[in-house]
């Protein structure tokens, strides 16, 4: 589930604690986090689905038109209707067996604090882990109001490498100053965690979260990455249609980021249509699908065809997931408003009733070369925002499965492997960021449609 921002880990070692982790769940940070949640840095909250390398697979909501994320604000990654909060209700015994190497601690039981707790269990007697350091440690967490225990790296069986600068902030100050070899008891208030939009079912909104971390390894005493990914200008709004959105014509038409209706069907299903994507690092073009998911494929297109994605940048990279995310005009983020409307489901069963839980479940799979539709947590909710898949652990989204492929790539592959190689986490100052973006401006200059 987790805590830790999406990050490259870079060893082999890394690459299969990630691959472990993307099968899990990892939500949003979606939307991954509501205005409301962006309190004092849960930037990389959200994360992932089991700490750092856990990192998690962030919901990929973005948050279009006030969505939550992953998909446009439209993944957009996010976390809607999470539930009642449980802020206040007091902390129970552990209600599950602790896993196999884990430490025994005793739980907090009663109320909850309302300030970062730590209790060193052991004293450690190896290197001091200090502030911003990327480490490697075992830990287990448990929900304060219901004794669940949401995630362990004990059952993994080998400790999670992660940078103290992309975790939720209870570790980011409650960690430090520990030595390897000890063990620290963490009591997390929410406002330290993920506040109300948790990542995963199995925590609740407003939920106190008790840790215990044990390190094993300093890996660097700084965090590299800690300045964060390159920061890149919006595209700016474009023109505005109020009524009916006319089809644009094949060769394009003024650039336009706001329509008062969806379009009307602008693409013949009889014939193919492929997207180009003009980026300043190479091009990427995918065949788009007209047989399962014609409406997403004709949204796209007028979207292109309107100048929607000119001049907007990749501003989203996520290791931890294997995505790329686009189509931002206004904002550069997962928050941008979108194009004004949403986009019906389509492609097969969707499930978003209280038992698919807070993501929903759908019938798609996930493998690296796709074009996919980010959404955020409801049915029927992209817009505009995209993601290219650029990786195997995109596979760990197949536990969704709500977000609508409708191209595979034919050529350029290579070009979105590279931009995700440039992923740098978000720094903790960053709360509109969402696990990552590349180090340097990638541009999508235009996107060419082209009909046969």
């Amino acid at each position: 589930m987790a805590l830790l921002a999406c990050g490259a880990m870079g060893t082999e070692k890394r690459a299969r604690q990630k691959a472990n982790r993307a099968a899990r769940i990892e939500q949003a940070y979606a939307e991954q986090r509501k205005d409301d949640t962006k309190r004092k840095g849960v930037t990389a909250v959200i994360v992932v689905a089991a700490l750092a390398a856990v990192i998690g697979i962030y919901l990929f909501a973005t948050r279009d038109e006030g969505d939550d994320v992953a998909a446009e604000g439209d993944p957009s990654t996010t976390l809607a209707d999470a539930g009642a909060s449980v802020a206040g209700e007091p902390c129970v015994e552990v209600a599950d067996p602790l896993p196999d190497g884990a430490p025994s601690f005793e739980m907090p039981v009663g109320p909850p604090p309302t300030e970062l707790v730590t209790e060193d269990l052991v004293e450690g007697d190896g290197e001091e882990v200090p502030a911003g350091a990327t480490i490697e440690a075992n830990y287990i967490g448990v929900a304060c109001s219901t004794g669940t225990i949401f995630d362990d790296s004990y059952s993994r069986g080998e400790p999670t490498e992660f940078s103290l600068t992309g975790v939720i902030p209870g570790w980011t100050e409650g960690i430090p100053g520990m030595k390897v070899g000890g063990q620290r008891l963490l009591v997390i208030p929410p406002d330290l965690a993920y506040g109300d939009s948790p990542p995963s079912p199995d925590i609740a909104p407003g939920e106190t979260l008790v840790f215990v971390v044990e390190p094993t390894a300093v890996v660097a005493a700084t965090d590299e990455s800690a300045a964060g990914p390159a920061q890149v200008p919006p595209a700016g709004p474009g023109a505005s249609i109020t009524g009916e959105t006319p089809c644009p014509p094949a060769e394009g038409a003024e650039r336009t980021t706001s329509f008062e209706q969806a379009p009307p069907t602008c693409i013949d299903p009889t014939k193919s249509y492929t997207a180009t994507f003009e980026t300043n690092r190479g091009d990427i073009t995918y065949a788009l699908d007209t047989e399962r998911t014609p409406g997403t494929t004709n949204n796209f297109v007028v979207l292109a065809r309107y100048g929607f994605y000119d001049g907007t940048s990749i501003f989203r990279t996520d290791t931890s997931i294997d995505i790329l995310q686009g189509g931002s005009p206004t904002t550069n983020s997962p928050s941008d408003p979108g194009p004004g409307y949403t986009i019906p489901d389509e492609g097969g069963e969707f499930d978003f009733s209280e038992a698919a839980g807070q993501n929903g479940s759908g019938p798609f799979t996930y493998q690296p070369g796709q074009l996919v539709m980010a959404r955020s947590a409801g049915p029927d909710s992209s817009g505009a925002q995209y993601f290219m898949t650029a990786g195997p652990n995109v596979s760990g989204l197949d536990a969704y499965g709500t977000y609508i492929v409708f191209g595979d790539v034919t050529s350029g592959q290579e070009i979105a492997e590279e931009i995700l190689a440039l992923n740098v986490d978000c720094p903790p100052s960053d709360t509109s960021c969402i696990g990552g973006g590349p180090s340097e401006p990638i541009i999508v200059e235009r996107v060419v449609i082209t009909e046969s």
